[in-house]
Protein backbone atom coordinates (compact mmCIF):
# COMPACT_ATOMS: atom_id res chain seq x y z
CA UNK A 1 0.00 0.00 0.00
CA UNK A 2 1.31 3.47 -0.86
CA UNK A 3 0.67 6.85 0.69
CA UNK A 4 0.51 8.54 -2.71
CA UNK A 5 4.08 9.84 -2.81
CA UNK A 6 5.85 6.61 -3.67
CA UNK A 7 6.56 5.37 -0.16
CA UNK A 8 4.68 2.49 1.40
CA UNK A 9 2.21 3.48 4.07
CA UNK A 10 3.36 2.44 7.52
CA UNK A 11 1.08 2.24 10.52
CA UNK A 12 2.00 4.52 13.43
CA UNK A 13 3.90 1.79 15.24
CA UNK A 14 5.96 1.07 12.10
CA UNK A 15 6.98 4.71 11.82
CA UNK A 16 7.97 4.82 15.49
CA UNK A 17 10.14 1.77 15.02
CA UNK A 18 12.03 3.56 12.25
CA UNK A 19 13.01 6.50 14.51
CA UNK A 20 15.76 4.58 16.31
CA UNK A 21 17.08 3.42 12.96
CA UNK A 22 17.33 7.01 11.71
CA UNK A 23 18.90 8.18 14.96
CA UNK A 24 21.73 5.65 14.70
CA UNK A 25 23.47 7.18 11.63
CA UNK A 26 23.08 10.67 13.09
CA UNK A 27 24.60 9.54 16.37
CA UNK A 28 27.45 7.79 14.57
CA UNK A 29 28.17 10.90 12.52
CA UNK A 30 28.14 13.03 15.68
CA UNK A 31 30.63 10.72 17.39
CA UNK A 32 33.01 10.84 14.41
CA UNK A 33 32.62 14.61 14.28
CA UNK A 34 33.56 14.87 17.97
CA UNK A 35 36.55 12.60 17.41
CA UNK A 36 37.67 14.86 14.56
CA UNK A 37 37.43 17.89 16.82
CA UNK A 38 39.61 16.19 19.42
CA UNK A 39 42.24 15.33 16.82
CA UNK A 40 42.24 18.69 15.06
CA UNK A 41 42.12 21.02 18.07
CA UNK A 42 43.17 21.08 21.65
CA UNK A 43 40.41 20.23 24.12
CA UNK A 44 39.99 23.77 25.45
CA UNK A 45 39.42 25.37 22.07
CA UNK A 46 36.98 22.62 21.07
CA UNK A 47 35.13 22.41 24.39
CA UNK A 48 32.05 24.42 23.36
CA UNK A 49 31.64 22.34 20.21
CA UNK A 50 32.15 19.12 22.14
CA UNK A 51 29.53 20.15 24.69
CA UNK A 52 27.07 20.86 21.86
CA UNK A 53 27.66 17.39 20.42
CA UNK A 54 27.24 15.80 23.84
CA UNK A 55 23.89 17.54 24.25
CA UNK A 56 22.80 16.31 20.84
CA UNK A 57 23.76 12.74 21.75
CA UNK A 58 21.78 12.96 25.00
CA UNK A 59 18.74 14.24 23.08
CA UNK A 60 19.05 11.43 20.53
CA UNK A 61 19.31 8.81 23.27
CA UNK A 62 16.26 10.26 25.03
CA UNK A 63 14.22 10.32 21.81
CA UNK A 64 15.06 6.70 21.06
CA UNK A 65 14.25 5.65 24.63
CA UNK A 66 10.88 7.44 24.54
CA UNK A 67 10.09 6.00 21.12
CA UNK A 68 10.89 2.46 22.30
CA UNK A 69 8.74 2.92 25.41
CA UNK A 70 5.78 4.09 23.29
CA UNK A 71 6.25 1.19 20.87
CA UNK A 72 6.29 -1.36 23.70
CA UNK A 73 3.12 0.04 25.26
CA UNK A 74 1.30 -0.05 21.90
CA UNK A 75 2.27 -3.68 21.19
Amino acid sequence: MSNGIGRPHLPRSGRRRQRPLRAAPLGRHTLWDAAGLLQAQDTRSASAQLIARKRLMVQLADQVTQSLKRTRTED
